[in-house]
C-alpha cells in the first residue's frame, strides 16, 4: 500500500492512541501483579484487578486520555473538511450503491454484462 509523500495518513493520531492503550495495559498488568503478590487469586483477583485498574486509569492517565481524545477530534475534523484519507484507496464521491445496482440491472436487461456477478 503506497503512502502519499505529503506525510503520514494519521499525523500523530495513531501514536497517541497506541501510547494510551499501552499505558492502560501496563497499569492493568501492574495492578494484577500487585494483587497477586498480596495473595489474591481466582475470581476475586480478576474482578479487583479490573476495577482498580479502571479507577486508577481515570486518575493517573487523565493527561494521555485527553491527548488521545484531542487527536481523535482533530482527525475527525480533518476528515470532515476533506483532509487526509484513512486508506490508500481513492474516495468514491457521488456514487451510491443504488446507482451501481441500477446500472447493473439496466445492463442485464439490455443483454450485456454489467458490473458485479451474473445471477
Amino acid at each position: 500500500m503506497a503512502r502519499d509523500a505529503g506525510g503520514p495518513a494519521y499525523p500523530g493520531g495513531v501514536s497517541v492512541v497506541l501510547r494510551y492503550s499501552l499505558l492502560r495495559l501496563s497499569l492493568l498488568a501492574a495492578v494484577g501483579l500487585v494483587l497477586y503478590a498480596v495473595g489474591l487469586s481466582g475470581l476475586w483477583w480478576l474482578v479487583l484487578t479490573a476495577v482498580l485498574s479502571i479507577l486508577l486509569s481515570l486518575v493517573l492517565l487523565r493527561g494521555p486520555r485527553e491527548q488521545m481524545t484531542q487527536a481523535i477530534i482533530d482527525r475527525q475534523q480533518q476528515r470532515q473538511q476533506g483532509g487526509a484519507r484513512t486508506s490508500g484507496r481513492p474516495a468514491r464521491r457521488g456514487v451510491a450503491d443504488e446507482d451501481v445496482e441500477d446500472a447493473a440491472d439496466d445492463a442485464r436487461r439490455e443483454g450485456r454484462s454489467g458490473p458485479g456477478p451474473q445471477v
